[in-house]
């Protein structure tokens, strides 16, 4: 289910008990060779974001790596006060369109 970003839509994701962080993770689709690929998708970008949201929007960071009409994949994963990963969502994908 892939859907289509601008810097006005939200990356949406569940609350997870015990979190302090989230870590929104935001690869480039098909890339297996990268050095820092998961699951065949390349690292580009990650935002952080409190405990209390369940929602961000792209930063200014974010948006300058992202390439328009690019297609993109995405995840949170949720940290502790020790910052020990707590859980990760499933990845999604979206289209950047600025």
């Amino acid at each position: 289910r892939s859907m289509t970003l601008s810097p006005q839509t939200p990356l949406k994701w569940n609350r997870l008990k015990g979190v302090v962080a989230y870590q929104v993770q935001i690869f480039k689709s098909g890339n297996d060779d990268a050095e820092d690929a998961v699951d065949g998708a390349e690292f580009v970008v990650r935002m952080i974001s409190g405990g209390d949201k369940t929602q961000v929007f792209l930063s200014e960071l974010a948006r300058q790596q992202l390439q328009p009409g690019q297609q993109y994949r995405w995840r949170v994963t949720g940290h502790d006060e020790n910052a020990q990963l707590v859980g990760a969502s499933e990845f999604a994908e979206f289209t950047y369109l600025p």
